[in-house]
């Protein structure tokens, strides 16, 4: 940046949530000194790129002469078609848990870091909600462990559980897209997202999404392709209960031609017009 500003060439910074509220409430004295001598002398000069306008206004905050621009991330949605190789469900369970006993149940799933941002007690507890309702459903939870695993899976077993909530690890590739493509409902609690490509991801395959309040997902309500609900387990559990009886066939074709929206062709030239504009960005 100093360089950048030196020759007078503009720059374009991406945060990546790194700046919003609950990040820097949970950020080290070194990356408040990080901001403070590194980024703030050239908060004036350059461009913040955020995903969202929730982030812009945290931004603008934290530096008031900010200038932001809003991007959203993307997606290519021809590339993930809806089709699985899992026509029984039962498979599909046995393929991400290991165990293959249930019976046509409703699939709900997350893929995220397990780190106490993403909220994950709160899916569990709503997963709950439901089993006592005796609705027949099974939460699998991919992705790597960020500290939150062990109280997790304590959740699990003091909810008694462990025939409904299982954690397969980290899932890439076209392992992630089968993953995501077998599932009824997408649902992921957190309690701040600067955009959430998860749900997006989850869109592009056609599964509709339960979004929390603290992202910035309140848009598929309208395009009728998920909820945006309150980050409780209450809410949660009646969202999901909504969207399975709906029924993912109903809601399919709406969830893929919302994700359409972020396509990266779009977000590219979206980039460009920031840079060429970006002296008389506001």
């Amino acid at each position: 940046m100093y360089y950048a500003k030196k020759h007078r060439k503009p720059v374009i910074l991406s945060s990546n949530g790194s700046l919003g509220k609950w990040s820097l409430s949970q950020g080290s004295r070194l990356k408040k000194l990080f901001l403070r001598w590194l980024v703030k002398p050239f908060a004036g000069t350059l461009v913040f790129h955020t995903a969202s306008d929730q982030e812009a206004t945290d931004i603008k905050t934290l530096f008031p002469q900010a200038r932001c621009t809003v991007i959203a991330n993307g997606v290519e949605v021809e590339e993930h078609p809806v089709e699985t190789s899992f026509a029984d469900p039962g498979i599909y369970i046995e393929k991400f848990t290991g165990i293959g006993a249930h019976t046509n149940p409703g699939l709900i799933v997350s893929l995220c870091r397990l780190h106490k941002v993403k909220g994950l007690d709160i899916l569990i507890r709503a997963v709950h909600q439901l089993i006592q309702k005796k609705l027949p459903v099974v939460l699998i939870i991919a992705g790597p462990d960020f500290g939150e695993l062990e109280t997790l899976q304590q959740l699990v077993a003091d909810l008694n559980l462990q025939e409904n909530v299982f954690f397969p690890g980290e899932l890439a590739g076209e392992e992630k897209w089968r993953f995501l493509r077998g599932a009824d409902v997408f649902a992921l609690p957190s309690y701040h997202e600067n955009f959430g490509i998860a749900y997006l991801e989850a869109l592009a395959v056609g599964v509709p999404i339960v979004a929390s309040q603290h992202t910035p997902w309140q848009e598929v309500e309208e395009a009728g392709c998920g909820l945006w609900v309150a980050n409780t387990p209450d809410a949660f559990s009646k969202a999901i209960e909504s969207l399975l009886a709906t029924g993912k066939q109903a809601i399919s074709g709406r969830a893929r031609s919302y994700a359409r929206r972020f396509s990266w062709d779009s977000i590219a030239q979206q980039f460009i017009t920031a840079y060429r504009n970006s002296n008389h960005i506001t």
